[in-house]
């Protein structure tokens, strides 16, 4: 999970069933990070092949249709799912 505004609540994931050890939080720090460095966390993430399922919140109106595209591609060439 790519939680770019930190507004995820682990707590609140674990009572609707989200098995947190078994979860992956990538969160910037508290102060500003350009969308490159949280585009380029998302397709490593992505592209390692070590998830089944990658979500990411609050990125998307960070991202070029470019971005988009490569976010896509990579998906399909990992065989992950990514919302």
């Amino acid at each position: 999970l790519v939680d770019g505004l930190g507004w995820v609540h682990p707590p609140g994931l674990a009572q609707q069933g989200v098995i947190l050890e078994r979860l992956l939080m990538v969160r910037p720090p508290a102060r500003p990070v350009p969308p490159e460095r949280i585009m380029f966390a998302l397709e490593q993430i992505v592209g390692s092949g070590l998830f089944s399922a990658v979500a990411a919140i609050g990125i998307d109106r960070w991202l070029s249709p470019a971005a988009w595209r490569r976010l896509q591609s990579g998906s399909e060439g990992a065989r992950v799912a990514t919302a």
